[in-house]
């Protein structure tokens, strides 16, 4: 009996381009037409089959780094995030931008960054070296964001942002989050509700920031003057369980007349953890409070009780952003372009009807 340690695999040197034309007789420049300059139109069907076969019986793997120096572009672009994947709904944001990149026949490059400027100059010159060929960038929620993130606009590549309206000089795709506001809570008042409150919006940093703006939209949409709990946008299910733990328990403490009977939340992420605080503190939802979340993530349907949303569509909101981009790429004179995507409202079992007293 022979034992002993069985021989390492030797490994296949890479197959060349010249093997394959060697292989079909054809001449480099032909090979490299059809296979890297995405010039395969010029040849007979029969050329092109020759082409075939050869790299399938040689196993033949064209080179990135070739394929990008004979077409003179490298079929890819970007996508920095400056929200991590926390929240659910970002990592829906990646997952969508990637297919409508590779339907479109681009790679997709992303990274998450965080505030710091040097980390977000080294992401933007990284892209560079990698001759991405533009790059879409958010959430940008208002002016500000752009200021913050300063050092990833210092470039000539073409850009796209999305999130929320900022007036930037770039193609923007948005959300209408005030069309959101005002469609929840108006669910809330045809449903009874007049003492509406918000879980966790984040602080205004400026005069002009969605924050801002809420109390007006939600008196206009026929809300009383709103209990806001503010909060910063960690993105981390503990915060926000922390932050509505100790909104239910300072609501238990006031008077029935007087405490919110419904609140919309950020996103469904604070839905979600105000759910479990409130169901940890025996308040009920929706029995003795209703609560509608944003986003519509695919778990909100499954939550006890599933919980009513505002879906503002991530899928179309990103594949507007890739569009952009790739129209920016080809038309690089092109007028400025927002596009602009209205929210619907999911009902599903978090809100319950208020009726008057005869």
């Amino acid at each position: 009996m022979t034992t002993g340690k069985s021989a390492s695999p030797i490994p296949r040197r890479r197959v060349t381009l010249a093997q394959v034309a060697a292989a079909t007789g054809l001449g480099l420049t032909t090979v490299s037409d059809i296979l890297n300059r995405n010039e395969s139109g010029r040849y007979s069907e029969e050329t092109r089959e020759r082409v075939k076969a050869a790299v399938g019986k040689l196993g033949y793997s064209p080179a990135r780094a070739a394929q990008q120096l004979a077409r003179g572009r490298s079929n890819t672009i970007g996508i920095i995030f400056t929200r991590d994947f926390s929240n659910p709904f970002f990592a829906r944001a990646a997952n969508t931008a990637e297919r409508a990149a590779r339907r479109a026949g681009y790679l997709l490059q992303f990274v998450v960054v965080d505030g710091t400027t040097k980390t977000q100059a080294d992401c933007m010159n990284q892209m560079q070296r990698d001759d991405v060929e533009g790059v879409v960038i958010g959430p940008m929620y208002e002016e500000l964001d752009i200021t913050l993130h300063a050092p990833l606009f210092a470039t000539r590549l073409p850009l796209v942002l999305f999130g929320g309206p900022v007036n930037s000089p770039f193609d923007e795709a948005v959300i209408n989050h005030p069309a959101a506001w005002e469609k929840a809570t108006r669910h809330l008042v045809a449903y009874g509700h007049r003492k509406i409150g918000y879980l966790c919006a984040p602080p205004p940093r400026t005069g002009q920031g969605l924050s801002a703006t809420l109390s007006k939209i939600m008196i206009r949409a026929g809300a009383e003057k709103p209990v806001i709990v503010w909060h910063e946008d960690t993105g981390r299910f503990e915060d926000y369980y922390q932050a509505a733990l100790a909104f239910v328990k300072e609501w238990k403490t006031q008077p029935g007349g007087s405490r919110p009977t419904a609140m919309l939340c950020a996103n469904d992420q604070v839905a979600m953890t105000a759910l479990a605080a409130f169901h940890a503190e025996g308040v009920q939802v929706p029995g003795d409070i209703s609560l509608v979340g944003f986003d519509n993530l695919p778990e909100s349907a499954y939550t006890i009780p599933a919980l009513t949303s505002c879906d503002n569509h991530v899928e179309n909101l990103m594949n507007a952003a890739v569009e952009l981009l790739l129209r920016r790429i080809r038309e690089p004179q092109a007028p400025r372009q927002t596009v602009l995507l209205d929210p619907e409202l999911v009902s599903r079992n978090s809100v319950r009807e208020i009726r008057k007293s005869p």
